[in-house]
């Protein structure tokens, strides 16, 4: 991942640098196993739609070729990179589900996790992605130092907001070895 969240050990583990593969590349691995004979493809990156030209060619290749047969995720999409455009040809490229990492919706807190993002903008992005009907997975974490007992509250309500959140997964804030959170933990 390119992003220096502080909770995270991406980069330490995997580099911090993305690597990945074409739209080319994508749809060559897609026909293989849908060929197959599988039908749900799972895209577990979060920086899948970091290069918006190459998901606008892999769902393009799917909307062409007519695969009316899949159901696509998206896991771990960062809402930032997720505009109605990009979020109209995933919809219509037969993406229905998206999981998101909101991680609070305390803006004070997104900025001690070094997110990148503010709330208003996630939140932006999933009011899209519900209005279109896809289904809504979201990350939240609770417990940064930063963070009072009524703005856990509110990042734990958060998912009643939207019809088509249909599942949270709430983790308390855990300092990994490596990470900057980690060393914050330590000092």
């Amino acid at each position: 991942c390119v992003y220096k969240c502080s909770f995270c050990g991406a980069a330490k583990f995997l580099g911090n640098k993305w690597r990945a593969f074409s739209a080319e590349r994508m749809i060559e691995e897609f026909e293989y196993w849908y060929a197959q004979g599988y039908r749900n493809f799972h895209f577990s990156d979060s920086l899948f739609a970091l290069d918006k030209q190459r998901v606008s060619a892999f769902c393009t290749h799917v909307i062409d070729s007519g695969y009316c047969d899949v159901a696509f995720t998206a896991d771990g999409v960062r809402a930032d990179h997720l505009t109605a455009e990009v979020l109209q040809q995933m919809k219509r490229a037969n993406f229905t589900t998206l999981i998101l990492g909101v991680e609070s919706l305390n803006d004070k807190t997104l900025e001690f996790f070094h997110k990148g993002e503010t709330f208003s903008q996630i939140d932006n992005t999933i009011s899209i992605a519900d209005s279109m009907g896809f289904d809504i997975i979201v990350y939240l974490i609770v417990g940064a130092p930063v963070e009072t007992y009524e703005d856990a509250l509110k990042s734990i309500h958060y998912p009643i907001k939207y019809k088509n959140i249909v599942s949270a997964v709430v983790s308390k804030l855990m300092p990994i070895k490596g990470t900057p959170y980690y060393q914050y933990a330590i000092e």
